[in-house]
Parts: structure tokens; sequence; C-alpha cells
């Protein structure tokens, strides 16, 4: 057996960016297709969340009733 040191492989995987470019993100919505393309788009320019989105949506669907 060889003297010497020995050090583990690093395991560490690399981390993915917490936030895309507004390229990467235009990218991203124009892969799919016209419906979930229009709600990354309104999520995506009013800043708002999916349970917000439901909540809009109900709420307009109510008031057209």
């Amino acid at each position: 057996m060889t003297s010497g040191s020995w050090s583990p492989p690093d395991k560490r995987v690399p981390r993915m960016p917490l936030f895309l470019s507004e390229t990467e993100l235009e990218q991203l919505i124009a892969n799919f297709d016209t419906d979930m393309a229009a709600l990354l788009l309104l999520l995506k320019e009013t800043g708002a969340k999916l349970a917000r989105r439901e909540l809009l949506r109900s709420h307009i669907i109510n008031a057209s009733a």
C-alpha cells in the first residue's frame, strides 16, 4: 500500500441560479403552449403568485355570473 493523503471526492452539486434573466424567462415562456404561456406572462408582468392568480380568476368568474 502506498502512503499519502486521501481526500474524498467533491460531492457538491452546483446550485441553480435563483433568478432567470429577462431573456431566459422569455425563452422559457416561448416554449409553452398558449394557455400556459399566457399564465406565465401574467405572473411575470405582474409579479403575482399563482395563488393570487386563482383568487383573481374566481373573482372574475363570480363577477360575470
